[in-house]
């Protein structure tokens, strides 16, 4: 007769069974209650049983190693018949159980190992650790951690892991005990069919939704149009749909650009690639690849453009990468091309896989999924917000946003509050498919991101009304920091997306026009439904000699230049821009002599208006002299109230008569 160490059996099953584990979804439930263990003053020798035992339980073992589950758990039961506290066919029948995810009867099979002599092994503790786990009894599970973490002597390894099983524990049981507000809601059968719909993106009114439909394995991407609040059905994109699978998406913010991903083409630089696609007369063109710097020889996919289109976050797992799946980021730099893209850094990224990243229109709040931050279980989805110190720590979006099952795609509407998500979960099963739906829901104040709304527009020639391409900047005027650079479209169309609640320097500039500038604030009245319209008509600069001094209406406006109240001195924190526009165009073109003007409403006396008037066009005269613009090219001159252009006995209309202007005169 001779006696099989515990250990080994335990190795078995903490080494071959807890490493193959895979997740399942239960409903959840959770007990709370102590597990008492007693603990003897030392460990009690091996039972010695006789030698048909002794030879049957070889065999158990080989039966077990060779997968014959069910032969091996009948010898194990004969062994414990004769001998109940053989403690190794307690734990062989564990491991099998552990196996075939019999949580209960592998939890019945420990704690009886563990009444038989708890001091046998302390790999009993942290196996039922994992059963409990698995059980979703969190509690339960971090007490049997605890013990482990508590007798374990030597594992430095297993150690770690023990003292990382319950930060997430404790973690979860904190957010179960803490929900966050979440009910989801079916957008309807228009978007969601009997087949899986997921990675919905939407452009910045949110009343386009394109997504990807998976039917018979076969992905392709879909489109919606919202109209008068409801989903209308959902079409196919067929200009870009192929054979292949089409999808891991993102919509740019004005609708017009569709950046996805295709595996497997001819062209690819790697297994997945990016491609890109426009919206033009009414329908999308040919796919083509984003190129060799954004695509890699490895995998790249799920990208998510800022609404400034300026940069582009993507999923890769190319050389430089954290862990398995890392998000990544490349700028729009000169000449419009990409810059070579870098690493999110390690405050995003993990060990593990980050994935799925948005970047809201706020263009600082990235959510994103991630199997290696502090989470639930699963794919678990975050925030985290870009400051000019880097990114914030991820922030879990709480229960039940996140469960022990796989969260993946998020997109957050421009209000901040208002998102899609894409989900399996058994709790949110809408038309009995168990497959992927799309839902919506808001998101708890916490992870909320900054409301933003949107300037649009067209520029045109004031004379012809063609569009023209022109060059558009935007600064924040308290700062006079530039938010942002663009050219406008084609058409001469143009999309800015702004915060709520600031004051706008706008300036629109093209060679052989004057240029024109816009000073507005956006308010919680302009919503995505309501932007902010700005429709601008240039001024050709032949057109303005050729009127000179003839109709003083076709002056330009300096809308940007401001004076402390009542007074003719500058505000220059508020009109420095302007000024400099102006100092600019007139070195630009050394030819031109201008008229300044000042007008004011009729507040105050006709006398005293007019000087005020008259100082306030000196004061703009006499900055251009000092930043080296020659006298002789410029006069100035004062109309006080005697040119008033809207309505003065409203406050609106005062403030358009309150102005300064200057006009071409040679």
């Amino acid at each position: 007769m001779f006696f099989i160490s515990v250990s080994f059996v335990l190795q078995l099953f903490t080494g071959f069974c807890v490493e193959s584990i895979i997740m399942k979804k239960y409903t959840l439930i959770i007990f709370f209650f102590c597990l008492g263990i007693n603990f003897p003053e030392a460990q009690k020798p091996p039972i010695t049983v006789d030698t048909p035992a002794n030879d049957l339980y070889v065999k158990a073992q080989k039966l077990h190693q060779s997968g014959q589950y069910t032969k091996a758990k009948n010898a194990y039961r004969q062994i414990l018949k004769k001998y109940p506290e053989h403690i190794n066919s307690c734990l062989g029948l564990a491991g099998i159980y552990y196996l075939e995810e019999d949580w209960i009867t592998c939890q019945n099979m420990l704690e009886l190992a563990v009444k038989i002599d708890s001091f046998a092994n302390t790999e009993m503790y942290f196996s039922l650790g994992l059963v409990f786990e698995n059980l979703e009894q969190y509690r339960n599970a971090i007490a049997q951690f605890r013990i482990y973490y508590r007798m374990e002597k030597l594992n430095v390894t297993k150690l770690n892991k023990a003292e990382s099983k319950i930060e997430r524990l404790e973690f979860i049981v904190d957010k179960l005990e803490n929900p966050v507000p979440f009910m989801p809601v079916d957008p309807g059968e228009q978007i969601n069919s009997s087949a899986s719909e997921y990675w919905a993106s939407t452009d910045i009114t949110g009343n386009l939704l394109v997504f990807t439909r998976r039917v018979n394995g076969q992905e392709d991407l879909f489109v919606s149009n919202r109209i008068d609040g409801v989903w209308q059905t959902a079409q196919a994109i067929t200009e870009l749909n192929t054979p292949a699978n089409e999808g891991a998406h993102c919509l740019s913010a004005d609708g017009k650009t569709l950046i996805f991903t295709i595996c497997d083409r001819k062209d690819s630089y790697g297994s997945c690639d990016l491609y890109f696609s426009r919206f033009r007369n009414g329908q999308w063109t040919p796919a083509v690849s984003m190129g060799p710097r954004i695509n890699s020889a490895t995998w790249d996919g799920q990208p998510s453009l800022s609404a400034d289109g300026q940069t582009l976050y993507f999923v890769s797992t190319r050389l430089g990468s954290v862990g398995g799946k890392d998000i990544w980021l490349s700028r729009k730099g000169e000449n419009n091309l990409w810059t070579v893209p870098e690493n999110a850094g390690s405050m995003i990224n993990t060990t593990g896989d980050e994935e799925a990243p948005y970047i809201h229109s706020d263009n600082k709040t990235l959510y994103f999924s991630s199997t290696g931050h502090l989470g639930m279980g699963g794919r678990d989805l975050f925030l985290s917000e870009k400051s000019e110190n880097g990114w914030s720590e991820p922030l879990n979006l709480g229960y039940p946003v996140n469960t022990s099952a796989d969260e993946g795609t998020l997109i957050v509407n421009p209000d901040g509050k208002s998102a899609f998500f894409s989900s399996d979960r058994v709790d949110l099963e809408i038309n009995g498919d168990k497959k992927l739906n799309i839902y919506g829901f808001e998101l708890h104040d916490r992870v909320r991101a900054q409301p933003v709304s949107y300037a649009k527009g067209f520029v045109f020639d004031a004379n012809s009304h063609k569009p023209v391409i022109a060059s558009i900047s935007l600064f924040d005027n308290a700062s006079g920091i530039l938010i942002q650079k663009i050219q406008t479209g084609e058409e001469g169309d143009f999309l800015l997306i702004l915060p709520n609640g600031k004051n706008y320097n706008l300036t629109v500039m093209q060679e052989g026009y004057l240029f024109h500038s816009e000073n507005f604030s956006l308010t919680a009245q302009h919503t995505a439904s309501k932007p902010h319209q700005l429709d601008i008509y240039l001024d050709p600069i032949t057109s303005k000699v050729e009127i000179s001094g003839l109709k003083p209406e076709k002056s330009t406006v300096l809308k940007n230049v401001f004076f402390e109240f009542g007074s003719a001195k500058l505000d220059m924190s508020l009109s420095g821009l302007e000024l400099n526009n102006l100092v600019h165009f007139l070195r630009e073109h050394p030819d031109i002599r201008i008229e300044i003007s000042g007008h004011t409403d009729y507040i105050g006396s006709p006398e005293a208006n007019l000087m005020l008037s008259g100082d306030r066009a000196k004061a703009i005269y006499d900055y251009c002299i000092g930043q080296g613009i020659v006298a002789e090219r410029m006069t100035y001159k004062g109309f006080g109230e005697t040119r008033p252009v809207a309505d003065n006995n409203t406050e609106a209309g005062r403030a358009l008569n309150r102005r300064t202007e200057f006009r071409i005169i040679e």
